[in-house]
């Protein structure tokens, strides 16, 4: 039984996704989704999370079998199950300068289908594989373990997720449709001096 103002839910991988941290947002529309908690799902996949008050809980996904992925769920007095994406996708990004020399430090946060993935979330996620959040001393930044979708992918050092929610294009980068089972590479060519 749920605590007051918390919702039981199931999450599966095929099986359940026993492990798999979950951390909750609440749905504010044009605005960046606010942070209400996070567990990690038990054996048979059952976790809890505080009920975000007075709409959607968004709830981001990882490990446990799960690549990286969200849900917008009502709250709900009946037990509910939430199924992850299968099969993962990978990006592979190569941050140059004009010159064609790498460009190593930069992060990116994404929006998957419209919905922003939180920083923290992604670097949490990363760090399940042991990867940094930022691009190596060879330019290169991995994300991998990702659900597949269309994703956009905005440079943390030129916007604010907040900006981006409003419809901000700044700090914009790329676009890429992830497809299962494949790794989307692409080289983005960043102004940089002073």
């Amino acid at each position: 039984m749920a605590p007051c103002g918390a919702t039981t839910w199931r999450i599966f991988a095929g099986g359940p996704a026993a492990g798999a941290s979950l951390l909750g947002y609440r749905v504010q529309p044009g605005r960046v989704a606010a942070y209400v908690g996070e567990t990690v799902a038990d054996a048979e996949g059952r976790f809890e999370l505080p009920a975000a008050e007075g709409g959607a809980t968004r709830v981001f996904v990882t490990g446990g079998g799960c690549p990286l992925a969200s849900f917008d769920v009502q709250p709900s007095a009946e037990e509910l199950s939430l199924r992850c994406p299968e099969v993962p996708a990978s990006l592979a990004l190569q941050f140059e300068d004009k010159q064609g020399h790498p460009v190593a430090g930069r992060s990116v946060f994404a929006r998957k289908d419209g919905v922003i993935i939180p920083n923290e979330v992604l670097i949490r996620h990363l760090g399940r594989f042991n990867l940094p959040a930022a691009a190596d001393g060879g330019g290169r930044l991995f994300l991998v373990g990702l659900a597949p979708g269309s994703y956009d992918l905005f440079l943390v050092e030129a916007t604010f997720p907040e900006l981006v929610a409003q419809g901000s294009q700044q700090g914009f980068l790329t676009a890429a449709t992830l497809s299962p089972f494949s790794t989307t590479e692409l080289q983005i060519t960043l102004e940089t001096g002073p």
